[in-house]
């Protein structure tokens, strides 16, 4: 059974991040999660184990996670298209029966918090097992059916019950599908040439971690900017400002991590842990102030989830830096 506690981990701590800490299910809600957690939890299991057989590094990781975001909101809840639920087609930029402006957003959303947080967290929680497959063939198996059974049940709920008169369009729905597919492939096909230690980036020096920490969170209060920009900037040409903005603060931001990762740089589990801070308390705060309902049973209950984790990564931080300075004294 132990073997399978970095399996349960992430399987509660994508739904837990995604949907409690952002505000998305209000504690009110809480017994919707049973669906979410099979859905979120099975997804996110499925595509580490996937990632890892093919291979280290976090391109393949992203490309599945952004397939699971196409697969629920357009598929599954088909957020993508309604023309008024959650307010997506609110957030700007509908057109030809798609909302763009909340596409673009909560696809980041779904590839950077649904998915490769929840997994680099429990990979920095068990570091002995980072890099190896945590599941069998029959576990797999397993993840995949809770996975289905999570989005057969929503897709049948908003279907029923959340939006019984509204069907996406085929084409929409067959081009989404089609996406998906190539999005897959990519990841499982794909091979980015091996970095030699010659080649590592030269000059500059590793970042504080506090640096760390506050530049993600600078980056993801920006991209949760795209699911309310200002009216002015939601219609028309002009909306492609913002987006076109979000897009290269997404690409720089990700190109700095790079370099700050490269070989021969002294990036650790305290660096990751940093930028994993900084982006969650950017969502969870986005969520106190703008997502959660009114009731204050749900804003306060919201908090303290957030307390609540930040105190236990503020705990892991001081494992870390024992384990480090235990390993230099040696």
């Amino acid at each position: 059974m132990k073997r399978f506690i970095p399996v349960i981990a992430l399987a509660l701590l994508s739904p837990f991040i995604a949907e409690i800490l952002f505000g998305a299910t209000p504690l009110s809600r809480v017994s919707s999660l049973l669906p979410l957690t099979l859905l979120y939890g099975g997804g996110a299991v499925l595509i580490r184990e996937m990632a890892r057989r093919l291979g280290p590094g976090w391109y393949r990781i992203a490309l599945f996670a952004a397939a699971y975001a196409l697969i629920e909101e357009g598929l599954v809840m088909q957020t993508l298209f309604s023309p008024d639920l959650f307010g997506a087609a609110a957030c700007g930029a509908r057109m030809a029966g798609v909302n763009w402006v909340w596409t673009q957003a909560l696809i980041g959303y779904h590839v950077i918090w649904s998915i490769m947080i929840p997994i680099a967290l429990v990979e920095i929680f068990f570091p002995e097992r980072r890099a190896e497959p945590w599941l069998a063939y029959p576990g797999r198996i397993f993840a995949l059916a809770c996975y289905l059974v999570g989005a057969l049940g929503i897709g049948l709920t908003f279907r029923r019950v959340i939006t019984p008169d509204f069907r996406a369009p085929a084409a929409l729905m067959g081009a989404t599908a089609v996406i998906v597919v190539g999005l897959v492939l990519s990841a499982a096909l794909i091979r980015p040439a091996a970095r030699a230690p010659s080649t590592a980036i030269p000059g500059g020096t590793t970042p504080n971690p506090w640096l760390a920490a506050l530049t993600a969170f600078a980056a993801a209060i920006a991209w949760l900017q795209l699911f309310d920009l200002p009216q002015s900037l939601r219609h028309g040409v002009v909306v492609l400002v913002p987006v076109s903005a979000e897009a290269i603060m997404a690409l720089g931001f990700i190109v700095l991590l790079r370099r700050w990762a490269a070989l021969g740089r002294d990036w650790n589990d305290l660096h990751r842990l940093a930028v994993i801070a900084g982006a969650m308390l950017a969502s969870t705060l986005y969520g106190v102030n703008a997502l959660t309902t009114a009731s204050p049973f749900d804003r306060i209950g919201q908090a303290l989830c957030g307390i609540a984790v930040f105190a236990f990564l503020a705990l892991r931080v001081r494992r870390i830096h024992a384990m480090n300075r235990a390993s230099a004294s040696r």
